[in-house]
């Protein structure tokens, strides 16, 4: 295995409106909390990068949007996932 390979991750959060995803991302992104954010319109998409156990790894993570009118959208995010952690808040 090259020392150099990147190991992708595909993350997508999935939930209702107002409950929490695009906090967890603006924290994972810029390192803060903001109570006033506002919903989702769409999809938002950060990429991090991490060296771990001697690895390089990628994080692709997406936020969809939990409003009613998007969930056909959200279809499309599911058929993209080979693999399902579910957590409920």
């Amino acid at each position: 295995m090259d020392a150099n390979q990147i190991h992708l991750i595909k993350i997508i959060l999935l939930g209702s409106t107002l409950s929490g995803k695009t906090s967890i991302i603006q924290r994972m992104e810029n390192n803060i909390f903001d109570k006033t954010i506002k919903t989702t319109n769409g999809a938002q998409y950060i990429m991090k990068s991490y060296y771990y156990f001697n690895k390089n790894w990628k994080l692709n993570i997406w936020d969809a949007p939990g409003n009613i009118k998007y969930r056909n959208l959200n279809k499309i995010f599911i058929k993209m996932l080979k693999f399902v952690y579910l957590f409920l808040i």
